[in-house]
């Protein structure tokens, strides 16, 4: 008995003509060259249900929705988290700078030597977890990737700032909390801002480990092409945002945003995080007039403040980020 599939497959022609038909697209004004070309590259589920908290009502596209509107604004925010993805990766770049700088210093360079448990806070009840870690780790001991190859074939050891070059991310924060606590405190001072916060060094190697989720789990989700407005980390503690409005201008984040969940788990976490983290006074201004010129251009569309609503992001952030080059100029 063959199945009746609730989701057959439909050619471009039949789904150019459900698009007008079901979803109330308009196609009077846009020719069907551009509309099949839309969905030969940013397929029909994207123009679908990409947007469709920006762009319909009851299932239905605004009435004189275009596939153009559509295509100029997915460019608009793709310029946005394209902004996002390159900042956070010097984010990483950073944190693991810093990581292989204590570990080489009050550990070892050798491998088969700062890798040992022996050198790290590991309880009972996360054993197997820093086994996994560390094994994860070690995957890339047989990499053919540069530089920790060439360091495996020409060097009698492979020190941290190489191997941790073609280590993911998320094992090297795996990793950071099983340092010990001194260990942790000496790559919290290391940021200039995070070294500011007037709070229990607890609580800010907490805010550390917080961010650097947060800016991973968004960047995943930007470099997969997923949707990014409405989404939220799950799974991870809030920022402390007390602490965080105590080393940022009042203007950028205040009390209010703080009663109104903003910033917590959201796009605007991401990017206050990146801030913070950014530990360079150069880069840290280039992202800003960058990531200002992104929503400036998002802002100036018929959907801005829509989308910043959904993203939860405050709609004068221009003025806040405003405040942040004053800031830090």
């Amino acid at each position: 008995m063959s199945i009746l599939y609730d989701k057959p497959f439909k050619n471009y022609n039949e789904q150019i003509d459900k698009l007008e038909k079901e979803y109330g697209l308009n196609l009077s004004i846009s020719s069907y060259t551009h509309i099949e070309e839309a969905l030969k590259t940013l397929a029909y589920y994207n123009i679908v249900n990409g947007y469709k908290e920006c762009f319909m009502i009851n299932g239905k596209f605004l009435k004189n929705l275009t596939i153009y509107d559509i295509i100029v604004f997915n460019a608009l925010e793709k310029h946005l988290l394209t902004t996002l993805f390159k900042y956070s990766t010097y984010v990483e770049e950073f944190f693991k700078t810093k990581m292989a700088y204590v570990i080489a210093k009050d550990i070892s360079v050798d491998e088969t030597i700062y890798l040992k448990k022996q050198f790290y806070n590991v309880s009972k009840k996360r054993k197997t977890k820093f086994s996994e870690t560390v094994q994860k780790i070690k995957l890339s001991f047989s990499t053919k990737d540069q530089p920790t190859k060439y360091y495996e074939d020409n060097h009698n050891h492979i020190p941290p700032w190489i191997l941790f070059k073609n280590v993911y991310f998320n094992s090297v924060i795996d990793l950071f909390t099983f340092l010990n606590k001194n260990m942790q405190l000496q790559i919290v001072n290391d940021y200039s801002l995070l070294k500011k916060m007037n709070i229990k060094n607890e609580f800010k190697t907490k805010n550390l480990k917080k961010m650097l989720t947060i800016i991973r789990k968004f960047r995943n989700k930007i470099a997969h092409n997923a949707k990014i407005f409405n989404y939220r980390v799950e799974n991870t503690d809030e920022i402390l945002h007390q602490e965080i409005k105590g080393i940022l201008p009042n203007d950028f984040i205040n009390f209010k945003d703080i009663r109104n969940n903003l910033g917590k788990t959201d796009m605007f976490a991401m990017i206050f995080s990146i801030v913070i983290l950014l530990d360079n006074s150069i880069l840290r201004l280039l992202f800003l007039n960058e990531i200002k010129n992104a929503f400036d251009r998002i802002l100036k569309s018929k959907f801005g403040n829509k989308y910043l609503s959904l993203a939860n992001i405050p709609f004068d952030i221009i003025d806040r980020i405003d405040s942040l080059l004053l800031f830090f100029k």
